[in-house]
């Protein structure tokens, strides 16, 4: 069983950051090198995001395997409520370094920023239930969600470079896959 879970976990894994890769790929091929640099300036700043959501996944997977499984609604329900005020936190916290970011990033368009801001408020909820799938040993279900998300990143970004919309295109292609990913964790 754990042998099983743990090559399709990897392997899904593998598939989809092949995928990330392959993202990259595409936006260097329809966009001039100055947004290839913004964009993947905003993906830096993504990597900063991943970093605090992967700290509170981890730490759903160890508090719901630690409680017993008749307190676990009761723990949900908690966590819950955490997620959703996490995520109002660190919005407004990213949202409040706007101005430094616009000059670090030389922003021109505050609709850029902001569009990349909405994916913070698709952040922890779904992480909260991508955990407890961890937790609940439901590794296909899991890594269903993780292959299907760079998919939606790819075929979002294809779609709107093909209607012109160059790096706010792909910035946009990170806050639709953010927010279909929310809606597929439910």
């Amino acid at each position: 069983m754990i042998l099983k879970s743990s090559l399709i976990v990897f392997s899904v894994n593998f598939f989809a950051h092949f995928l990330n890769y392959a993202y990259h790929l595409i936006a260097g091929r329809f966009l001039a090198p100055s947004d290839l640099g913004l964009l993947e300036s905003f993906v830096a700043l993504n990597y900063f995001l991943a970093v605090l959501i992967s700290t509170f996944s981890f730490s759903i997977i160890h508090l719901v395997n630690q409680t017993p499984p008749n307190k676990q609604p009761a723990v949900i329900s908690q966590l819950q409520r955490l997620s959703f005020k996490l995520t109002l936190v660190f919005w407004l916290i990213f949202l409040s370094l706007y101005p430094l970011l616009k000059s670090l990033l030389h922003l021109n368009n505050p609709y850029i920023f902001i569009i990349f801001s909405l994916q913070i408020l698709f952040s922890f909820v779904p992480t909260l239930y991508s955990g407890l799938l961890q937790a609940k040993l439901r590794f296909t279900s899991f890594s269903l969600i993780n292959l299907l998300s760079p998919i939606i990143k790819i075929l979002s970004a294809l779609f709107f470079f093909i209607i012109g919309l160059k790096v706010f295109g792909a910035i946009l292609s990170l806050t639709v896959t953010s927010l279909a990913t929310a809606i597929l964790a439910f």
